[in-house]
């Protein structure tokens, strides 16, 4: 059975237009729900390890290859220099920090992308259209 009167908790959150009703024209709000939603959900986590492993999944191990791979699928642009950079070192403070908590290296380089993937889902670029 379909439930159309009950809104999924996801558009609630994120201004979705009532089933139950005629929306011409919907309300857009920024709330703290929304970026709580975006760090906490079992549903967001389990796509960013599946955008992770789809940009890690080239032969290459290249860092930048990858930034400006995760930049086109996500926003669908390449990285300036400057996001690219602030790109690389968010990567490398990530993969320290979860090296220091006890992690080997490969599951260090897996974190660190699945948390990359999770900022870039958190930019309102990837929210909204302008």
């Amino acid at each position: 059975m379909t439930q159309r009167i009950q809104r999924h908790p996801y558009l609630a959150i994120f201004d979705g237009a009532d089933p139950s009703a005629s929306t011409p024209l919907r309300t857009v709000s920024t709330t703290p729900l929304q970026a709580l939603y975006l760090l906490n959900d079992a549903f967001i986590h389990r796509q960013a390890e599946e955008f992770a492993a789809r940009i890690t999944a080239d032969a290459t191990d290249d860092d930048d290859a990858r930034i400006q791979r995760a930049y086109r699928l996500a926003l669908a642009r390449p990285a300036d220099a400057d996001e690219a950079a602030r790109s690389r070192a968010f990567l490398a403070a990530v993969r320290g920090s979860l090296a220091a908590a006890g992690q080997p290296p490969p599951a260090a380089g897996a974190g660190s992308w699945q948390a990359f993937a999770r900022v870039l889902y958190r930019l309102n670029e990837f929210a909204y259209l302008d």
